[in-house]
């Protein structure tokens, strides 16, 4: 190999370290994360391993399905993700009536649940799918995630929440993408409907995933840049026909430049006495960020710098000899 090619290869090769120095990938995990569980009934407060405490799911299945923890009151937050920058949070619940035991969550659950919507199943099975709630409630719609078993299911609930989910970030941070997708439950329930969802067949019903970039004030309340949101239209009735997001969708959030957080917002046009019909579900994996830390001056890391500079010594010493021997 001649110098000139030895060294335009270290050149190239430093190049691209440098350009990708910064970029981290957040991807939901199964480690063990440790969690607090508070006991509202005896006050007890109780730290425990989340994945040996339901160490009783099956593998293959839910990792961390929060509507199993009961039968006493409580609630419990936490949740351990693969870049220790983004932090899931949920919120669970569930009270024993002797007979009846009332549970539910809110928030982030990470899956592994592989029950992939089929748009070729029987009506039968659609149907069950619609009412799957605890099953295909925690199934992302293409089965399993981008580049592993894991994916993140999050739920709005608009009625003990302020109406959206929040992805917080440990520091400022600039993004890259996303991808999102919806759960086979909220898929089910669009395609086919149930007792109280009603199936998209009219022009404009549509089911929409709004991401919004925040910074935070001195009183820590969300701000909202206009250049930092996006609309993703998980499902739109369209030209007499369904379109329906089955499959993950990546999303450019490179406008989305030093944020504290990212705020996830469901909206349907499917919405009843009560409140919205469709299943307010929906799950993302493969948050990719552009610097989990952004430097205002731009400077590179010093060994970042340490690549460069033998790149262009490289380049130095080889012009020199070009030179004399000419």
């Amino acid at each position: 190999m001649s110098y000139r090619t030895f060294f335009l290869l270290v050149f190239l090769v430093n190049t691209a370290a440098f350009a990708q120095a910064n970029v981290v990938t957040f991807e939901p995990t199964d480690t063990d994360p440790e969690v607090t569980i508070y006991n509202l009934d005896s006050g007890d407060v109780q730290v425990v391993n989340l994945k040996s405490y339901l160490s009783t799911t099956p593998a293959n299945m839910v990792y961390y399905d929060p509507r199993t923890i009961y039968p006493n009151a409580l609630t419990m937050t936490g949740m351990v993700t693969g870049n220790q920058n983004a932090i899931l949070t949920t919120d669970t619940y569930a009270y024993d009536y002797g007979t009846y035991v009332y549970n539910g969550w809110y928030g982030w659950s990470v899956s592994k649940q592989n029950m992939a919507w089929n748009p070729n199943w029987s009506a039968d099975e659609k149907s069950a799918a619609a009412y799957g709630y605890g099953t295909y409630e925690l199934a992302a719609a293409p089965g399993l995630g981008v580049d592993s078993d894991a994916y993140a299911v999050c739920y709005v609930d608009i009625y003990n929440t302020a109406g959206y989910s929040t992805l917080d970030f440990a520091t400022p941070s600039d993004l890259e993408k996303i991808f999102v997708t919806n759960t086979t439950l909220a898929a089910a329930n669009v395609a086919v409907g149930n007792t109280f969802a009603t199936a998209f067949t009219n022009e404009g019903d549509h089911f929409t995933l709004t991401i919004k970039g925040f910074t935070l004030d001195s009183e820590y309340n969300h701000v909202y840049s206009p250049d930092m949101s996006v609309d993703v239209q998980l499902a739109l009735f369209e030209n007499g026909e369904l379109n329906l997001l089955d499959s993950w969708k990546e999303v450019d959030l490179s406008s989305f430049v030093g944020i504290d957080g990212l705020d996830f917002y469901l909206e349907t046009s499917d919405v009843g006495q009560y409140g919205p019909n469709t299943p307010y579900y929906f799950a993302i994996d493969s948050l990719t960020f552009a610097s989990a830390a952004p430097s205002e001056s731009g400077v590179p890391e010093p060994s970042t710098w340490a690549l460069l500079v033998l790149g262009m010594a490289g380049l130095t010493v080889y012009s020199r000899r070009f030179s004399l021997k000419k």
